[in-house]
């Protein structure tokens, strides 16, 4: 079973592919969805960074 902490970048991981994804010409129209995925993987990726107990 995968950590909580591996969930969450995997998450934000596909956030992001999907989000670039969405900025190809053939998806123009969707680009904005693509922006909102980009920065719910950012947000995901810094609450992930916050929340590293050393």
């Amino acid at each position: 079973m995968l950590q909580n902490k591996n969930k969450t970048l995997i998450i934000a991981s596909l956030c992001f592919l999907c989000g670039s994804t969405l900025f190809l010409p053939q998806l123009v129209n969707y680009a904005t969805v693509g922006v909102y995925l980009f920065m719910l993987g950012s947000v995901l990726m810094l609450v992930d960074t916050l929340s590293t107990k050393e």
